[in-house]
């Protein structure tokens, strides 16, 4: 068989095309992102139900402003008064909104505080105004 010889492309002209009766121009659009995941507002109202010798029990109401991502739980954290050095008292996030903390040191003041935690991240937390001593209470805290 002979060799081919070499294609050439030419440009084709069209005099012009029918036009449908009906054309519909679709804009294709992607799909809306989800809105980026934000932290919950800050628990409220954080106070003292119980505390004895060797431990704390705190409760609080749930942030004013949930938004989109939800709400995973909460996490509650202490440290000695006037330090720095946090200590998370669950080991993983409590969906409740009351939560004992055990094992502390008799004599010790404790600064306390509790943060709401979503896919955003940990929200500001909500301390309470006064560190707790823990002792043995006799009457109302």
């Amino acid at each position: 068989m002979p060799p081919r010889p070499p294609l050439q492309l030419k440009p084709l002209r069209l005099k012009s095309l029918p036009r449908p009766r009906h054309l519909r121009l679709l804009q294709v659009t992607p799909p809306t992102p989800p809105p980026p995941a934000v932290p919950t507002s800050a628990p409220l109202s954080l106070v003292v139900e119980d505390v004895n010798n060797t431990t704390l029990t705190v409760k609080w109401r749930p942030p004013e402003t949930i938004g989109d991502s939800g709400l995973d739980g909460y996490t509650v954290e202490y440290c000695k008064e006037g330090g720095s050095d946090w200590v998370v008292a669950n080991s993983e996030l409590t969906a409740a909104n009351r939560l004992c903390v055990k094992d502390l040191t008799t004599g010790e003041r404790l600064d306390v505080r509790v943060v709401a935690v979503n896919a955003g991240g940990r929200s500001e937390p909500c301390a309470l105004v006064e560190p707790v001593p823990i002792r043995e209470v006799v009457g109302e805290f």
